[in-house]
C-alpha cells in the first residue's frame, strides 16, 4: 500500500488541496489561515505531463515506472512539479489519495461519455476495488470541496478593501481654422457703431453724417450707395403721439431712431413707441443671444402693421406689399453681407487639456468618479459660429490651466440588469445611456474619437447637462431603457435655479441590439431653457455644437426633442452609424443629421481611419428669418487615429464647415486642420 500511496501523491493539487483541508482544517479555522493553506498549494502549481520520461526523479529501473506509464500516456492524470520531479517519496493520507484518485476518476469518465474503449477491464476491475476501499473518503471529499468553494467565495465578496485608481488623459493639439471663422459678428458690429443710443460722432454717413452732427442718435444708415439722412425734427402728424407719446421732444424721438426704410425716394423714419421700444439699445444686442434678438428685431419692425400707418401719416407711399417687403429684405441683406470678409487671421496654436480621472470603488462593483481637469484650448470660431466646429479637446478649457473638478458622479448596480447614475456636477446624457450608436468616433469628447462635438455623438445627448440622476436597464440581451434627469444650475439656490426650478433635460431612450451586427436607439428629451441660454449646450450654457440660430431663443422655451441612433458593423472592421433628430422649441424648430463610416485596425492595430459628415443643429428659418437664407449647414470631418502604443495615438485631421451662419449676410465657409496627440494612463 505504501507503493500506492506514493503513486496517487502525484494527482492534480487542486483536488490535493481538498483533501489536505479535509486532513487538517477543521470548520472553525479562521479565514485568513485558509487563505494561506490554499496560497501554499497554489505556489507548488503542479503541471500535467504527457510522458513519464518527464519526470526526472523516475527512471525505467523504478518498480513503480510501468504503472506511472500507464496512468500518464493512457489516462492523462499525473502532474509533475514546475521543477520536472514526482516526488514519489513522499507520504499522504488517505483523503489525499483520495482526492487523487477522484481526479483520475473524472477523466476515465470522460473517455468514456465520449466513446474511447482505452480503459482496460483490468484497470476497471482495480478502479472498482479502489472505490470500495475509499468509499467514505470520496463521500466526505465532495462535501469538503463544495464547502471550501462556498468559504472562498464568501472571503472573496467580503475581504474587498476600498481602493482608488488614478487614470489620465492629456491632450496636445496644434491647430488652425481659415475662412470664415466669424459669420456674424462683422456685420453686426458694422451695424452697432452706426446705429445706437449710447453717444458718439456722426461718423460716416456723408451728408447724412453732417446733418447729425455728432448727434447720439442721428448716425445714417446706408443702403447700397443711397445715404439716408436723419431730420433734425420729427414730423408733426398728431397721430405720431399714439406711438411716441405725447411731448416729446425731438431728441427723445430719435433716441427711438432703429431703421430707415427706404420705398423709391420717400423716407419711413423715427419709428418707435415709447416705454416698449421695438430696439433696446447697443446693451440688448451683445453677445451671441444678442445677434439672434437683433435680426428678429428687424424682422418684426418690418412687418409690424404700424409701419405702414406712420408711413402714410407723414405723407409717405401707400402701405407695403409683400414684394416692395421683399425687395427692403434684399437691400438690407445684400448691405450687410457687403461688410462680411473671410477672416484669415486666425493664428495657429498650441493647445492642451489635461484629465486626471479617481476612480473609487467601496464595494468592488461601485464606482465614485471625481475628475479634475485643466486646460488652455480656445475654440478657433467666433462665438457667432454657435458651436460649429467645436473640437472635443474645446470642452474643459479652463482659460489658463486652472485645475477645476469638471465631473463628479457614482455609479452602482441595482440587482443583476440595472444601473444607477448619480451626478453632482458635469453630468451629460451620454454619462449613463446603455449606448450612443456611434463606435469609433465616441470617445465622450476624449482624445481617442472623432475630432469635434458633432462627430462624437448625436446632438440630442448634448441637450443640458450638470447635477441629477438617472437609472439604465438591459432586461434581456437585446431590449434596455435609459432614464435620467439633469438640471443645469442645480446648486444654485435663487430663484429660477435649484434643480428642480431652473433649466433642465429629462432623457429616455430605448435600446434594441438587432442582432450581433445591428443597434438601434430611440430618444425623447424634454428640456427647458431660459432666454439667451444655448439649448444644445451640455449644461454650461453655450452651444457645443450647432448653428447660432439652432441654438437660441429669444424668450424662455420648453423644448421637446425625437432622436434616432442606428449603428451597423459592416464587419470586425467596418462600421457605419448614423443618427437624425428633431426639435420643437414653441415656434423654432430644429434638425439635425449625420453619418459616418470607421475603418478600425487600417495599417495596425489600434488604428481608425473615420470620416462623418452631416448637418449640425439648425433651425427652420424662423428665427433671424430677415437676413438668411434659410441655407442648410454643412460639417464634413475626416481623421485617422495612428496607435504608436498602447498609450500614446497621434491623430490628423480636417473638418469643413459650410453655411455655419445658415445663409446670413451671405454663403461662409472655413476649414478647420488639426494634429492631436493623446497620452492615456
Amino acid at each position: 500500500m505504501k507503493t500506492s500511496i506514493a503513486l496517487w501523491r502525484a494527482l492534480p493539487i487542486a483536488a490535493a488541496a481538498a483533501g489536505m483541508s479535509m486532513a487538517g482544517t477543521s470548520t472553525a479555522q479562521a479565514n485568513t489561515a485558509l487563505l494561506d493553506q490554499i496560497n501554499h498549494y497554489t505556489q507548488d502549481d503542479l503541471a500535467q505531463v504527457n510522458s513519464v520520461f518527464q519526470l526526472s526523479d523516475v527512471s525505467p529501473s523504478d518498480w513503480a515506472f510501468d504503472a506511472l506509464r500507464n496512468l500518464v500516456e493512457n489516462y492523462n492524470c499525473i502532474v509533475g512539479y514546475p521543477d520536472g520531479t514526482f516526488r514519489g517519496d513522499h507520504s499522504l493520507s488517505r483523503y489525499e489519495f483520495a482526492a487523487g484518485l477522484n481526479a483520475c476518476l473524472q477523466q476515465i469518465e470522460r473517455m468514456i461519455q465520449s466513446g474511447g474503449s482505452e480503459v482496460t477491464p483490468e484497470d476497471l476491475a482495480a478502479l472498482r476495488r479502489l472505490i470500495n476501499e475509499f468509499e467514505a473518503e470520496l463521500a466526505t471529499l465532495g462535501a469538503r470541496v463544495d464547502e471550501l468553494e462556498g468559504r472562498v467565495e464568501f472571503l472573496e465578496d467580503h475581504q474587498f478593501s476600498t481602493t482608488t485608481k488614478l487614470k489620465g488623459e492629456v491632450i496636445f493639439a496644434v491647430t488652425d481654422a481659415f475662412g470664415d471663422t466669424n459669420p456674424l459678428d462683422d456685420s453686426l458690429t458694422f451695424y452697432t457703431e452706426r446705429v445706437r443710443e449710447d453717444g458718439g460722432e456722426g461718423g460716416e454717413g456723408g451728408e447724412g453724417g453732417e446733418q447729425g452732427g455728432g448727434n447720439p442718435n442721428s448716425i445714417p444708415l446706408r443702403l447700397g450707395e443711397l445715404v439716408l439722412p436723419v431730420d433734425a425734427n420729427p414730423p408733426t402728424n398728431p397721430r405720431w403721439g399714439a406711438i411716441i407719446g405725447e411731448g416729446q421732444s425731438a431728441r427723445a424721438v430719435r433716441s427711438r431712431i432703429n431703421l430707415l426704410l427706404i420705398e423709391e425716394s420717400e423716407l419711413i423714419r423715427d419709428f418707435g413707441e415709447t416705454g416698449n421700444p421695438f430696439f433696446k439699445g447697443i446693451d440688448a444686442y451683445q453677445g451671441t443671444g444678442g445677434v439672434i434678438a437683433f435680426l428678429n428685431d428687424v424682422e418684426n419692425l418690418l412687418t409690424d402693421p404700424r409701419v405702414n400707418d406712420v408711413a402714410q401719416n407723414v405723407g409717405g407711399p401707400d402701405p407695403l406689399t409683400e414684394e416692395e417687403l421683399d425687395t427692403i429684405k434684399t437691400q438690407f441683406k445684400d448691405y450687410f453681407s457687403e461688410q462680411t470678409v473671410d477672416d484669415d487671421d486666425t493664428q495657429t496654436v498650441f493647445q492642451d487639456r489635461v484629465r486626471l480621472t479617481l476612480e473609487t470603488s467601496f464595494t468592488g462593483k461601485d464606482k465614485l468618479i471625481t475628475r479634475l481637469a485643466a486646460g488652455n484650448a480656445e475654440a478657433l470660431l467666433d462665438s457667432s459660429a454657435g458651436g460649429m466646429g467645436l473640437q472635443t479637446f474645446n470642452l474643459g478649457n479652463t482659460g489658463s490651466n486652472d485645475v477645476i473638478v469638471d465631473w463628479l458622479a457614482y455609479y452602482r448596480p441595482l440587482g443583476e440588469k440595472g444601473n444607477l447614475y448619480i451626478a453632482a456636477t458635469g453630468g451629460i446624457h451620454s454619462d449613463y445611456v446603455n449606448n450612443t450608436y456611434n463606435p469609433y468616433f465616441e470617445d465622450f469628447d476624449g482624445g481617442n474619437g472623432a475630432l469635434s462635438t458633432f462627430a462624437s455623438e448625436s446632438p440630442i445627448y448634448r441637450i443640458g447637462g450638470g447635477a441629477g440622476a438617472a437609472l439604465s436597464f438591459n432586461f434581456s440581451d437585446s431590449i434596455g431603457a435609459s432614464l435620467g434627469y439633469l438640471a443645469d444650475n442645480a446648486a444654485d439656490p435663487t430663484e429660477g435655479n435649484g434643480l428642480f426650478n431652473g433649466e433642465y433635460a429629462a432623457l429616455a431612450q430605448l435600446d434594441f441590439n438587432l442582432g450581433d451586427r445591428l443597434g438601434l436607439g430611440l430618444t425623447y428629451v424634454n428640456s427647458y431653457h431660459t432666454g439667451g441660454n444655448a439649448i444644445f449646450d451640455a449644461g454650461g450654457g453655450t452651444p457645443v455644437v450647432g448653428t447660432l440660430f439652432g441654438n437660441y431663443v429669444d424668450t424662455t422655451v420648453e423644448a421637446n426633442s425625437y432622436g434616432a441612433q442606428l449603428a451597423f458593423n459592416l464587419s470586425d472592421r467596418i462600421s457605419l452609424s448614423g443618427f437624425g433628430m428633431y426639435t420643437d422649441a414653441n415656434d423654432v424648430e430644429i434638425y439635425s443629421y449625420g453619418g459616418g463610416i470607421a475603418f478600425a485596425d487600417l495599417g495596425k492595430e489600434g488604428n481608425v481611419l473615420g470620416i462623418f459628415a452631416g448637418a449640425p443643429p439648425y433651425s427652420d428659418g424662423e428665427s433671424g428669418g430677415l437676413l438668411r437664407d434659410n441655407k442648410t449647414p454643412l460639417h464634413i470631418e475626416g481623421f485617422y487615429k495612428y496607435q504608436i502604443n498602447d498609450n500614446i495615438s497621434i491623430t490628423p485631421g480636417v473638418i469643413w464647415l459650410n453655411n455655419s451662419a445658415e445663409g446670413a449676410f451671405g454663403e461662409d465657409s472655413a476649414w478647420i486642420g488639426t494634429l492631436r496627440t493623446t497620452f492615456t494612463f
